[in-house]
């Protein structure tokens, strides 16, 4: 999606605003969910109930991009070679 020479630079800008806003927020929210709930569980509770929600996001909207069967490269030369015949 970028070029070459932004490629990395885009990569890190993303990874670091994640891991600024949900990493900088996990000890006010794990603190936060002990006080109210008084189980100390509670945090990894709600990292169970989050992976669980990504999980059935990740199965019904994402689609295998991996190609099904290839064909042996002879074949595909062999139809490209008749098609610029």
């Amino acid at each position: 999606m970028f070029p070459a020479s932004l490629r990395y630079t885009a990569s890190s800008i993303g990874y670091n605003l994640a891991y600024m806003v949900f990493g900088g927020t996990a000890p006010y929210l794990a603190t936060l969910l002990i006080s109210q709930t008084g189980s100390r569980l509670a945090p990894a509770y709600y990292i169970v109930g989050v992976a669980a929600i990504a999980l059935v996001i990740v199965a019904l909207a994402l689609r295998e991009t991996a190609p099904r069967a290839t064909p042996p490269r002879e074949a595909v030369l062999s139809d490209s070679q008749s098609a610029t015949v």
